[in-house]
């Protein structure tokens, strides 16, 4: 068969489709019981401290969808499951949410919320957090070169393991509201 005859083109798509259909039944054979929730990878380690806070006891599963180009295919992916999966977009992925924020049976999609007191960090994970958190004193800061000046740019995992490891659970309040939503969907 020639690489451009449509007759190839559909087995292409056929066994794409058969692949993904098997890839998405191991993963949910795997996580039995648990609803799967897809975040971009640093999110997940906060998700599951808030999810430590506010539902200890929540049978769900995080799992890192990569970036939120990946999180809308994984949702159109798994649109056809007979279990529920949440797909998590940071607030400035919006476009991507809009597209995903359909009724496709039990998959549903989540938009984090953004926190306006937190002009500092206006986009990401980090937005969730108080603006103070993001002074460019801290230890997760680094210096860096650019433009032949020096700056300082967070380090994303050690702002991330600083969060987790030696904060106030309060400081995880912007987070409440995502662990509500879960919990009106898996009701």
């Amino acid at each position: 068969m020639d690489k451009d005859d449509p007759n190839k083109q559909y087995l292409d798509v056929a066994l794409g489709k058969t692949f993904l259909n098997t890839l998405i039944q191991e993963v949910e054979n795997k996580y039995k019981n648990q609803t799967l929730i897809f975040s971009e990878g640093q999110n997940l380690r906060f998700l599951e401290r808030a999810k430590e806070i506010y539902t200890p006891n929540l049978p769900i599963k995080f799992l890192d969808g990569g970036g939120k180009d990946n999180l809308k295919q994984i949702y159109f992916a798994f649109s056809t499951s007979k279990t529920r999966h949440i797909i998590i977009f940071d607030s400035d992925a919006k476009p991507e949410y809009e597209k995903c924020n359909i009724a496709l049976n039990k998959t549903i999609a989540i938009l984090m919320p953004l926190n306006q007191s937190n002009i500092i960090k206006t986009t990401g994970v980090e937005n969730l957090f108080n603006a103070n958190f993001f002074d460019g004193k801290a230890s997760y800061y680094e210096e860096k070169i650019k433009d032949g000046e020096f700056i300082k740019s967070l380090n994303k995992k050690k702002f991330c393991d600083f969060m987790i490891n030696q904060t106030n659970p309060a400081d995880f309040i912007n987070f409440k509201s995502i662990f509500e939503e879960i919990e009106s969907h898996l009701v």
